[in-house]
């Protein structure tokens, strides 16, 4: 489940369509997933390679 606070304040930061936005330790955060079709450059990084792959898989 996509994390309700970020669907609801995200619009505040009145950021452009394709911005680059990155996600520090984002494990398998599906947030990612809901930035990127909203149409942003989403870039994530993670410490944890077990979540990076699950993340993908």
């Amino acid at each position: 489940m996509v994390n309700p606070l970020l669907i609801e304040y995200f619009n505040r930061l009145n950021l452009t369509a394709g911005s680059r936005i990155f996600v520090p330790l984002c494990g398998k955060s599906i947030d990612m997933v809901w930035l990127a079709t909203q149409g942003y450059d989403v870039v994530g990084v993670e410490l944890v390679e077990t979540a990076v792959q699950e993340f993908f898989c």
